[in-house]
């Protein structure tokens, strides 16, 4: 496999802050993406998205190549729960969900030739979109706009809201209680794939075949609002909703917006690779 185009950037323009990566071997391919952390809290000074991504790609580094999901899912989990005995946290990752540090995935695989996604990451074969699409999202989503709406009608500035996130202050609360559903069938309608230690049920996980005469796979992480076939497209689209909709909460609604002093409203990672 060969590598047409990729580009990763921290939302807030400094690499260290970045949790999310590409990967490409021989083998495998795909983009990681760091869940957004809402407790503030570091460890060994890494944010728990940017731990889950490390370990991840490490963990995608020792695979042979001919391993399906399950397996691939069970050496990643396996490599997470030798990090929660490091860190001395595997109590916390058990009694609160909101402390996993967590990851969405889209990786291929050549030997198989499918596409698994696991939570939110895009995929593009030959002009379809394929997503695995958090379910509370939209609607926090949108919980956060009527917020920031509400406040623009009192008559705050949206430089000033961009300098302080009220939305996003707002549905923290929610989002962390939104970890209770990651790889949860309990309630069908609200869990949710994510690597994060844990087992995932397949019903959660988004498979797709891509046929033999396709030649590129595009991934993205969910720092892109939509994928294109070309990275100067992609990065086009997002950075038009940037200029319209810069608190994220019409055109792009989202979870969180476009802060003061930084690039863009995500981390983002695009790659395009000859299969």
């Amino acid at each position: 496999m060969k590598i047409i185009e990729c580009f990763s950037e921290a939302g807030t323009g400094n690499p260290t802050d970045n949790e999310d990566a590409y990967f490409i071997s021989d083998h495998f391919a795909g983009v990681i993406d760091g869940v957004t952390n809402t407790t503030d809290q570091l460890f060994t000074d890494e944010t728990p998205g940017r731990l889950a991504t490390n370990t991840i790609k490490e963990a995608i580094q020792t695979l042979k190549g001919d391993e399906g999901i399950d397996d691939i899912i069970k050496i990643i989990n396996d490599h997470f729960q030798n990090l929660f005995r490091d860190l001395n946290m595997h109590d916390d990752v058990i009694n609160k969900p909101y402390m996993r540090p967590s990851a969405a995935m889209a990786i291929y695989s050549k030997f198989h030739r499918k596409v698994w996604l696991i939570g939110d990451c895009q995929c593009l074969i030959d002009g379809q979109i394929y997503q695995n699409e958090v379910p509370m999202d939209e609607i926090f989503g949108k919980v956060r706009s009527i917020v920031l709406k509400s406040e623009l009608l009192k008559g705050k500035t949206v430089e000033k809201l961009q300098s302080y996130d009220i939305g996003f202050e707002y549905i923290k609360p929610l989002i962390r209680s939104q970890y209770s559903f990651q790889n949860n069938l309990e309630h069908p309608s609200l869990g949710y794939s994510v690597l994060n230690g844990f087992p995932i049920p397949m019903e959660l996980i988004e498979e797709v075949d891509v046929p033999k005469h396709t030649e590129y796979l595009t991934f993205a992480s969910d720092g892109y609002p939509k994928i294109f076939a070309s990275l100067e497209e992609t990065e086009d689209y997002l950075h038009k909703l940037l200029a319209i909709d810069p608190l994220c909460i019409d055109e792009n609604m989202s979870t969180k917006g476009l802060q003061i002093g930084n690039i863009s409203y995500d981390d983002r990672t695009y790659l395009k690779v000859k299969i």
